[in-house]
């Protein structure tokens, strides 16, 4: 089943970053920052995603223990590749990270990904593929695609917000 939350509304929406050391001692993060620009991002596997629209280009990776490093990243020709490396992680890792006018998202596998206040870009396109949970703010349309044989609920919406099969 594939659930889908878009969400745009026009008020202020105050949310903290996912993780705090202080509440979950068991938990290691670890700060990257990204050197290139992106506006296109693939998630595969179990990730939980937090976006947080900046000019910065910062990732932060909660894991518990060490398996921050069972993440992989890559950047090629402006799209950023995030990805767990197989089955070693039981719990999601959780991954906080800056976009500037985010044009494309591309869920693969059982990936929970949501804003964290609103994203600014005029136009973001939502590919679902897998178990997975999306719910976004932005300021501009969002497109949603899915699979035919997906099962899609938008729990709330306002603006332009479309839902397509790929």
């Amino acid at each position: 089943m594939v659930a889908v939350a878009a969400v745009l509304i026009s008020g202020a929406v105050i949310a903290s970053p996912l993780g705090d050391s202080k509440k979950d001692k068991a938990s290691v993060a670890k700060d990257v920052t990204i050197g290139a620009d992106y506006y296109k991002i693939v998630i595969d596997d179990d990730i939980d995603l937090a976006l947080v629209e900046s000019n910065k280009k910062d990732m932060r990776i909660l894991a518990k223990g060490n398996t921050h490093e069972d993440v992989s990243w890559k950047i090629k020709d402006g799209v950023l590749y995030l990805s767990s490396n197989g089955s070693s992680l039981k719990d999601k890792v959780k991954i906080t990270l800056t976009v500037n006018k985010l044009r494309q998202l591309i869920v693969n596998g059982a990936s929970n990904v949501h804003s964290v206040g609103y994203l600014q870009s005029p136009g973001i396109s939502v590919t679902i593929n897998g178990d997975c949970t999306v719910a976004l703010q932005n300021r501009g349309a969002i497109e949603l695609k899915h699979t035919p044989d997906a099962d899609m609920e938008v729990t709330s919406s306002s603006g332009a917000v479309y839902v397509r099969n790929k």
